[in-house]
């Protein structure tokens, strides 16, 4: 694992990450978490990406 997670096809031409990922990561690194426990949490992220259904992209309700 690297220190992002992967990123979510969203198109032929576009992709995108969880926005909760995304701030989880952002917060570890705001709070000094090394590469080793980003690397941990990256992979604890994925795990729970896979448990709510893998890459499947969400459905923005914009009504």
């Amino acid at each position: 694992m690297g220190l992002f997670t992967r990123q979510v096809t969203l198109g032929a031409r576009c992709v995108g990450w969880p926005e909760a990922e995304v701030v989880a990561l952002n917060q570890a690194r705001i709070a000094g978490l090394n590469e080793d426990g980003i690397r941990a949490l990256v992979t604890r992220l994925e795990s729970l990406r896979q448990e709510r259904g893998g890459d499947t992209p969400l459905t923005v309700n914009t009504t």
